[in-house]
């Protein structure tokens, strides 16, 4: 599996658009071909918007709209097969009870063993890749607990916890955050990506 996480997709940097279509080369399949769980989690206007904006963009890249599948907070899947695995940004708790409630947390880990695979994660959607994700609830602009979780453990896709938009201001309550958590923190500033290989 190959991870892209991001702080602001590429709507902040259109070099992380380039880097993910660099990505889609690795698939070794045909653009067109590639199959896409987008997966917006959020109240209902925003979903729609979110929506609309991210399959626009992945229509341009030459993905087809017929292969772009949704999992929102009230539709999952009908398939398990999947080449990209697109998780936008919101509630990271909510994200994370979605996820564990429709048994796409298992799922998703059971096709990170699969090498030709993309996860492309968008604030939220890097920050549950990690080991943690009640690191959401420091920094500036923390996440509420809003769905009352309490297994704060996330996908675990990778030994690290991920801080996506980083400033420095953050940076004394992330050494903490580390110290307590014994976690190694991936930090990811606001137009900046990172990526791994697993």
């Amino acid at each position: 599996m190959i991870l892209i996480l991001t702080s602001s997709g590429w709507k902040a940097n259109k070099k992380v658009k380039t880097m993910f279509r660099r990505m889609l080369r690795k698939i070794q399949k045909n653009v067109s071909e590639v199959r896409v769980l987008l997966i917006p989690i959020s109240n209902g206007k925003e979903r729609k918007n979110l929506l609309r904006y991210h399959i626009r963009q992945l229509k341009k890249l030459g993905i087809r709209k017929e292969n772009i599948e949704f999992l929102t907070n009230t539709k999952a899947p009908k398939s398990n097969d999947f080449d990209v695995i697109y998780v936008c940004g919101g509630n990271t708790y909510l994200y994370m009870y979605t996820l564990r409630r429709t048994k796409w947390d298992r799922k998703i880990k059971n096709l990170s063993k699969k090498k030709k695979i993309i996860y492309f994660g968008i604030s939220a959607g890097s920050i549950i890749a990690g080991k943690w994700i009640n690191i959401a609830s420091i920094g500036k602009n923390p996440d509420k607990n809003i769905v009352g979780l309490r297994n704060m453990r996330g996908l675990g896709l990778i030994p690290y916890c991920v801080f996506p938009h980083y400033s420095t201001e953050d940076e004394k309550e992330i050494g903490k955050y580390e110290r307590r958590m014994k976690c190694k923190v991936i930090r990811i500033r606001e137009k900046g990506a990172t990526t791994f290989e697993i």
